[in-house]
């Protein structure tokens, strides 16, 4: 299964005249943001395979990337993979073993990224291509912010869009599971999944009842309105 995930991007910029976000072409007031992130990712694919051997994941920079200074977009693929676990590899036609993958193998699933870094404007737009429930974006953007807090004492935020059709849409679908992400986490077992990976996000989700929902997710929308069916 395959999946696009649109995000906005932005920079918070104190510096600016109005203190807040800063054109993507004038970050700190001289810094192109196309720029930058051209530079990022040439130095990436010069280095070849980037190994985070505390996350155990790979990452790799393809080296078809297309950088457009006309229209300010870059797009690409981003190859990422896990490692650590020896598991056999079968052969669906046949069901025998095909492939032993040891610790130190790593599937490397391409994930193709756009990015269009607008000059006179203060947000930009990210496309994210998901594989089967996995995406780019986190580590992306963790690398990406990892060179900017050192070059430019900045960050680039990136911000979840959603598509305003759909969310009409949604107005009367029948919601049956919450699923939150609080800002603080106390609880125990947090603890324990940041332990074993501390990029790991810790979700909170109610089901309802067997048979029952939640009512119409528009109904959230009503302060003091909630009740199960």
């Amino acid at each position: 299964m395959h999946t696009l995930h649109p995000y906005k991007i932005s920079v918070f910029d104190r510096a600016t005249e109005n203190k807040g976000y800063a054109k993507l072409g004038s970050i700190k007031g001289t810094v192109d943001g196309f720029s930058f992130i051209e530079t990022w990712i040439k130095a990436n694919q010069k280095l070849g395979l980037i190994i985070d051997h505390k996350a155990k994941t790979s990452i790799l920079f393809r080296d078809d990337f297309i950088f457009d200074f006309t229209t300010r977009t870059i797009h690409g693929w981003v190859c990422v993979g896990d490692y650590g676990v020896a598991n056999p590899i079968l052969d669906i036609n046949t069901g025998k073993t095909a492939f032993d993958k040891k610790e130190h193998n790593a599937e490397l699933i391409p994930h193709f990224v756009y990015l269009r870094i607008p000059k006179n404007y203060s947000e930009g737009l990210a496309l994210f291509h998901g594989v089967r429930g996995k995406g780019i974006k986190s580590i992306f953007v963790e690398l990406l912010n990892k060179e900017a807090r050192a070059k430019l004492d900045r960050v680039f935020g990136f911000t979840t869009l959603s598509y305003g059709k759909a969310m009409s849409l949604w107005q009367d679908a029948i919601a049956k599971e919450i699923t939150a992400i609080p800002k603080v986490v106390v609880s125990d077992v947090a603890d324990k999944v940041n332990e074993i990976n501390p990029r790991a996000e810790t979700f909170v989700t109610i089901k309802a009842p067997r048979l029952g929902n939640f009512g119409t997710w528009s109904s959230f929308h009503k302060q003091g309105l909630m009740w199960f069916r």
